[in-house]
């Protein structure tokens, strides 16, 4: 995911819970409801169903229903707004205003990521300490892997340091030095600090 895509949700998602939190409905708070109403049951925007389920959530403009606002982002997922998958399992992997659950927070980190690459780098650390998923040190290295090379500039470097630390640990992938290395390596160009320590200290271990 670039960061222009990070950009871009982080600024639709706060105007969203701006607009729900307004202390007044106003006339035009009550249209945009009707509006995304409209637009979520009629099965044309899945981001209408995510908006919608942020009112249901803050409980402005509509009465509070949690209920309702998840079942609004879970249909907003089914629908390929990956964002709304995202979302839902930030939610549930906070305990945020639902029960805490670790395996539907895993559940839809997996779609997220596989759908639009957002929440791959929280996926990665769940499979890496079976959380909420089975322990699979393979599989937590194949997604940073994917982060590294593939992630925008604001979770890159994250991914290429978890890579290098399990290349020098051998965890998920075949224990190698100078992989460890080039992954730190790549951290360090990214101006990640703990990347060039890393890096540094190998180094000097050799």
């Amino acid at each position: 995911m670039n960061l222009s895509i990070v950009a871009i949700m982080t600024f639709l998602i706060s105007g969203l819970v701006s607009a729900a939190q307004s202390d007044n409905t106003t006339a035009s708070q009550s249209s945009e409801i009707i509006n995304l109403q409209k637009s979520c049951f009629s099965g044309n925007s899945s981001y209408s169903c995510f908006g919608l389920g942020i009112f249901y959530e803050e409980g402005h403009g509509v009465e509070q229903d949690l209920s309702k606002a998840v079942e609004l982002f879970k249909r907003s997922c089914k629908s390929k707004y990956y964002i709304g998958c995202w979302y839902l399992a930030g939610m549930y992997l906070r305990g945020d205003k639902i029960n805490q659950d670790d395996t539907q927070a895993a559940l839809f980190y997996q779609e997220a990521c596989s759908k639009g690459g957002i929440g791959c780098e929280t996926l990665a650390s769940l499979y890496a300490v079976g959380q909420g998923v089975d322990k699979d040190p393979f599989k937590a290295a194949e997604l940073n892997r994917k982060i590294c090379d593939f992630g925008g500039d604001v979770i890159r470097d994250i991914g290429c340091i978890r890579l290098g630390v399990a290349y020098e640990l051998g965890q998920g992938v075949r224990q190698s030095n100078s992989e460890a290395l080039k992954y730190y390596g790549r951290a360090c160009d990214l101006k990640n600090q703990i990347g060039c320590d890393a890096y540094a200290n190998l180094k000097s271990a050799r």
